[in-house]
């Protein structure tokens, strides 16, 4: 698998109309893409890109790593 990044994450909006408790999509208004956030009550979040009534694993990061409408800073994603 190569290593997933999220790029500029300030710019993603966030699906609350889809989103619950520690399940949050996101789409970035440039590419379309979709991204389903699922996080632990503890400290990680894995990350799936959703591909029609499919999701694909892409990785995995600490929770407060992806500043989502905040930073611009790119997220590279580890593959555990």
């Amino acid at each position: 698998m190569e290593t997933y990044v999220i790029h500029n994450p300030k710019i993603w909006e966030h699906l609350g109309d889809i989103s619950f408790y520690n399940y949050n999509y996101y789409r970035n208004p440039e590419t379309g893409e979709i991204l389903l956030e699922e996080c632990d009550d503890d400290v990680c979040c894995s990350y799936y890109v959703i591909e029609g009534n499919t999701k694909r694993y892409v990785g995995t990061c600490y929770w407060d790593e992806v500043q989502w409408g905040e930073s611009e800073e790119d997220v590279k994603l580890y593959e555990y």
